[in-house]
């Protein structure tokens, strides 16, 4: 329901002006040229005034018309365990990268994305494709942010190139075997042996995920 015309908001908002204006119901109904009954009715909820009359009690407290007429917003700030980020760090989405078998990277500046570095400290992010990975909490879509690191930790989830593709896979390291795991049993691990490929790179290791499913 719309605060729009609600007589007990506006009531309230008009009596909290007047405490912090330090003004009373004769001087400001000299002020604004109304009837000391009328801005009674209005304080005390009985009627609601048109919006000229709005308009003048909102110039002489010099606020908006809306901070009358409608709740007062929360200051979420305020909030017990509430922190304003001050120093939000810029991550490139850099593209794409494919989830299910590797595809052709095409790594092109897509945007950037803002994060709280005490949260995630990312140097690049990529758009996951595809559903290998949805075992991992990874959908097609969501925003993959990475550190970039030429080596991780068997067991890590991380973006590999393998030639001229990338993948997002579980990094397992088994002598002279690198195992690329997925995160769904429809899928099959990719076995990458020595000398099969020209170019095997770590582009970096995952250390967050923004799901757009939550919009």
């Amino acid at each position: 329901m719309s605060d729009l015309g609600n007589k007990d908001i506006l009531a309230k908002n008009l009596k909290r002006y007047m405490e912090l204006k330090d003004v009373d119901r004769n001087t400001l109904s000299e002020i604004i040229d109304v009837p000391y009954s009328t801005l009674s009715d209005w304080i005390n909820a009985n009627k609601y005034p048109r919006i000229d009359k709005i308009e003048l009690l909102a110039n002489y407290f010099k606020i908006e018309k809306s901070d009358l007429i409608e709740r007062p917003r929360i200051d979420v700030y305020s909030l017990p365990g509430v922190h304003r980020v001050e120093n939000l760090i810029t991550v490139p989405i850099l593209g794409h990268i494919q989830c299910g078998m590797p595809v052709l990277s095409e790594c092109n500046y897509e945007g950037y994305f803002k994060l709280d570095p005490e949260l995630c400290k990312a140097d690049f992010s990529l758009v996951a494709d595809g559903d290998s990975m949805i075992d991992a909490n990874i959908h097609e879509g969501d925003i993959v942010f990475f550190k970039e690191t030429p080596d991780v930790e068997s067991g890590t989830i991380a973006a590999v190139l393998l030639d001229d593709q990338t993948t997002l896979k579980k990094v397992i390291k088994m002598d002279d075997t690198l195992i690329l795991q997925p995160a769904n049993d429809a899928y099959k691990p990719i076995l990458v042996k020595q000398g099969e490929y020209n170019n095997i790179m770590i582009l970096g290791k995952m250390v967050g995920v923004f799901s757009k499913r939550d919009k």
